[in-house]
């Protein structure tokens, strides 16, 4: 790894087996299993994002109405234009919750595809230490 792409300091592109300092087998079976859960961290994290902005957006959204119907029930003038309003402000907080279920269901599915990556990165960082640990073991006894 050339030093500049070291001083850019992206995660994707330095792992923790290339830092100065840090060599041999037995260190990198120590550290990889942490790097893997960071970056399994860091890409739960990365699906979460989108969904949590929107709820946020969401939640704005249903203060915002809850207030103006609020608002609108003070200046009501009889029980009809009352029961209108609030049909109103039902509806919208129902469709909001339908935003919101569907925003978990896909939220679900991205969090299984980050498990899934995850899972398969740790089966390739055990079969690779295993590797290396039946390596160093026959080198040891030759």
């Amino acid at each position: 790894m050339t030093q500049k792409a070291r001083r850019r300091g992206s995660p994707a592109e330095i792992t923790f087996g290339e830092f100065p300092g840090i060599g041999g087998q037995a260190m990198q079976m120590v550290v990889r299993p942490f790097e893997v859960w960071l970056r399994w961290q860091a890409g739960m994290l990365e699906a979460a994002a989108p969904a949590t902005a929107d709820w946020i957006a969401r939640r704005h959204e249903a203060t915002e109405a809850t207030l103006k119907a609020i608002e609108k029930l003070g200046c009501c003038n009889d029980f009809a234009e009352m029961l209108e309003t609030q049909n109103g402000w039902i509806e919208d907080e129902m469709n909001r919750l339908r935003a919101d279920m569907q925003a978990l269901g896909e939220q679900a599915f991205a969090w299984s595809r980050e498990v899934a990556k995850a899972g398969q990165t740790a089966a390739e960082t055990l079969q690779a230490s295993a590797t290396a640990a039946q390596h160093t073991a026959h080198q040891e006894a030759a």
